[in-house]
C-alpha cells in the first residue's frame, strides 16, 4: 500500500515540535513557544497514531507487533537508565513503573492498540468515542501520575480513538473539502487561547480538584479544535514536500531524547528561540538519515539472497 505523503509530512512537523518543545532553558522572548507547543503537537500525534492503525489484523501480526514494540520500549528505557547513571543520576526503583522522558508514548501506543483489538473491538463509534471522553475524565482523579503513564494514556485515549474513527469512516478525505481559511481561522484563534490560558496542556498529574479537572477539560477541547484544524491543513500538496521525516518519526522520537540528556549535561550553552529551531532541525535530519541509512542496507540485505537465486 502507498504511503500517504501528507500524513507523513505532518508527522515530520510534528516531530520537529516535539523535538523543539524538548530543548530546554532557550530564551523565546516571551513568546511562550512551548505552551503553544503543548497545546497541540501531542494530541494531533495520537490522532495520527489512531488514524495508521490496522483495524482487523490478524492474531499473528498482532502478537508481532506487541513484541517488537514492547522490545523498542524496555531497550530504551534501560539504555536510559543506563544513561542517567553515567550521568550522575540515583537509581531509583520507580524507574521500573515510570518510563524514561519520552517513552510515556510506546507504552501508552500498546495500551491503546490492545484496547481496540480486544476490549472495544467491533463495538458502535459513538459507543467508543463516548467511553474515551468518560475515561479521560473520569481517570482525572486516580492518584497515579506518571504510574505506567497512567495519566497520558487515558488523558490522550480519545484522540487515539477519534483517528481510528477517521479512517473506519474514510472521514480524512471530508475533511479536504471544508474551506481551508476555516481551518485557518480555527487554528489563529485556537493558538491565540492557548498563549494566553494559564496553564500548559500537560496531562501527566492527577486532579486535585474539580477545577483542576475542569482545566483538563478546557485544553482537551481546544486541543481537539487545534488537532482538526492541522489536520485539515494537512491536506495540502505543501505536506507533501516534508514527507521525509515522517518515515523515521519513531527513531527521532527515541534518539533526541538521549541527545538532549547529554547535552543538558555537558554542555551550558544558552540558545535563544532560532538557535533552539537549528539544533532541532539538525536533531531530526540527523537521526532521519542515520535511519535512512540503516534501512537502505538492510533493505538490500533482505534483497541480496533473492539476486543470488
Amino acid at each position: 500500500m502507498n504511503r500517504d505523503l501528507k500524513i507523513d509530512g505532518l508527522k515530520s512537523l510534528m516531530i520537529f515540535l516535539v523535538v523543539l518543545g524538548h530543548i530546554h532553558g532557550y530564551n523565546d522572548y516571551g513568546l511562550n513557544v512551548t505552551r503553544i507547543i503543548f497545546s497541540f503537537h501531542m494530541p494531533v500525534f495520537v490522532f495520527i497514531s489512531g488514524f495508521l492503525t490496522p483495524l482487523h489484523p490478524s492474531k499473528e501480526k498482532k502478537m508481532a507487533w506487541l513484541k517488537h514494540t514492547f522490545f523498542i520500549y524496555l531497550f530504551a528505557q534501560i539504555a536510559h537508565v543506563v544513561l542517567g547513571c553515567i550521568l550522575g543520576k540515583d537509581l531509583s526503583w520507580r524507574m521500573i513503573i515510570c518510563p524514561e522522558y519520552a517513552l510515556w508514548y510506546l507504552l501508552c501506543l500498546i495500551y491503546w492498540r490492545i484496547s481496540v483489538w480486544t476490549i472495544f473491538e467491533n463495538k458502535n463509534d459513538i459507543f467508543l468515542l463516548g467511553c474515551s471522553v468518560f475515561l479521560a475524565l473520569l481517570s482525572c482523579f486516580v492518584p497515579l501520575d506518571s504510574e505506567f503513564s497512567f495519566q497520558r494514556a487515558f488523558a490522550f485515549y480519545p484522540f487515539f480513538i477519534l483517528g481510528l474513527v477517521f479512517k473506519k469512516r474514510g472521514l480524512m478525505s471530508r475533511m479536504e473539502k471544508i474551506h481551508i481559511w476555516y481551518a485557518v481561522i480555527v487554528l489563529l484563534i485556537g493558538l491565540v487561547i492557548a498563549y494566553f490560558l494559564p496553564w500548559k496542556y500537560m496531562p501527566k498529574n492527577h486532579c486535585v480538584s474539580w477545577m483542576s479537572l475542569f482545566a483538563r477539560f478546557v485544553q482537551s477541547f481546544l486541543a481537539l479544535c487545534l488537532c482538526l484544524s492541522i489536520i485539515r491543513l494537512s491536506r495540502t500538496r505543501i505536506f507533501e514536500k516534508l514527507a521525509f521525516g515522517g518515515q523515521y518519526t519513531l527513531w527521532i522520537y527515541i534518539g533526541h531524547t538521549y541527545l538532549i540528556r547529554i547535552f543538558d549535561n555537558y554542555f551550558s550553552i544558552k540558545l535563544d528561540l532560532i538557535g533552539a529551531i537549528i539544533m532541532a532541525l539538525l536533531i531530526c535530519f540527523g537521526i532521519g538519515l542515520i535511519a535512512y541509512g540503516y534501512m537502505r542496507v538492510r533493505n538490500s540485505q533482505r534483497k541480496e539472497p533473492l539476486t543470488k537465486q
